[in-house]
């Protein structure tokens, strides 16, 4: 004979369903919520020779639908300097662990944490350029058929150290001659500037350099002018405390008759 049957739950179809047979399976497809608990049960079950002649079940199915997960950079942008780590802020969402595969350097890397937090990951070693990290490969760990859409990335600028090359106007004088010191920057401007000599003599800071900056220097005896410490405008911490730039200056003692 033939059975009808109804079906009570999230997402079904409100029509009768028949099996042919007295024995056996059948097959409901359904549509669950996006996310949630689902719960499915026989309503009634008729003879469909005999209508009179009911059934009933007390079976119930229940169906966890998990939401998509998903995985979200909250800080988008970033600008360092070359040697400084960077630390990617992100979201993870869904349902209980999350797994997660992000790209930006030479080997990708997962991640794993309950959803519903956010987490810091420091990447070190990035070198000059332009580094775009996003996630590739998101899965619910309960569910591992459950798989991610990435909603976003994450753009780091690293800038070069900023460098300085040190001149002089002529590396040998006579005693008292003008001789003026000339620094010229790499970088990004405005550039502060210290510097310092072999003699002792720490002189003033030269702030707001654009390219290059010419001071007058003392020529009173044989020096090394050294730089000691520059930064930039491209980021706080672009700065550069060992430049190795270095000049020598030979003084003459003046004639004598």
């Amino acid at each position: 004979g033939v059975i009808n049957y109804t079906v009570l739950g999230t997402g079904v179809d409100t029509s009768t369903y028949s099996f042919a047979g007295t024995t056996g399976t059948d097959t409901v497809y359904v549509k669950p919520p996006q996310a949630g608990t689902a719960r499915y049960a026989i309503a009634t079950i008729t003879d469909a020779s005999n209508p009179t002649c009911s059934g009933s079940s007390t079976s119930t199915v229940i169906v966890q639908v998990n939401p998509i997960p998903t995985a979200s950079f909250t800080i988008p942008n970033f600008s360092i300097c070359q040697g400084d780590p960077v630390n990617l802020v992100y979201e993870l969402t869904g349902n209980g662990s999350i797994s997660a595969t992000f790209t930006g350097k030479a080997t990708p890397k997962t991640v794993s944490h309950l959803a519903g937090n956010n987490y810091t990951e420091t990447v070190y070693g990035l070198v000059p350029g332009i580094h775009v990290f996003k996630f590739t490969l998101i899965k619910d760990g309960s569910n591992p058929a459950c798989f991610g859409i990435p909603l976003d990335s994450s753009i780091v600028l690293v800038q070069p150290k900023p460098k300085v090359i040190l001149s002089l106007s002529d590396s040998t004088v006579c005693f008292g001659d003008p001789v003026t010191l000339t620094m010229a920057c790499t970088g990004n401007p405005n550039f502060t500037l210290s510097y310092k000599d072999n003699k002792g003599t720490i002189y003033p800071t030269e702030a707001g350099i654009t390219i290059s900056r010419t001071v007058a220097v003392p020529s009173d005896q044989d020096r090394e002018f050294i730089a000691t410490l520059i930064t930039d405008g491209s980021s706080p911490t672009s700065s550069n405390n060992n430049p190795g730039a270095l000049v020598s200056l030979k003084v003459n003692p003046l004639p004598t008759g």
